[in-house]
């Protein structure tokens, strides 16, 4: 190994990013090949890590809304729909 691909290695490790450390690898491994190609090699996974990594988020919220509707707006809306029906039933008209 010369010193550009020590120093490169190195550096990866340095860093707490895997990003970092993927692309600081792909890089000392291809001194002879094209690095343009194994940057977009590296930039698609990035991007595809990435778009898993939203994908687990959103699902994660979609659960967590779900408690604040049914303790607030799902009670609200029994008494919207259900209270006109209990008034007229209570005061005799038969509810409708």
């Amino acid at each position: 190994m010369n010193n550009n691909t020590t120093a490169l290695t190195y550096s990866g490790e340095t860093f707490n990013y895997r990003e970092v450390k993927e692309m600081s690898t792909r890089i000392a491994s291809s001194v002879n090949s094209e690095i343009a190609k194994q940057l977009k090699i590296l930039s698609d996974f990035i991007r595809n890590d990435t778009f898993e990594m939203v994908k687990q988020h959103t699902a994660k919220a979609a659960s967590a809304v779900m408690i604040p509707v049914i303790v607030f707006i799902l009670p609200a809306m029994v008494c919207i729909v259900a209270g006109p029906l209990i008034i007229g039933v209570m005061s005799g008209d038969g509810g409708w």
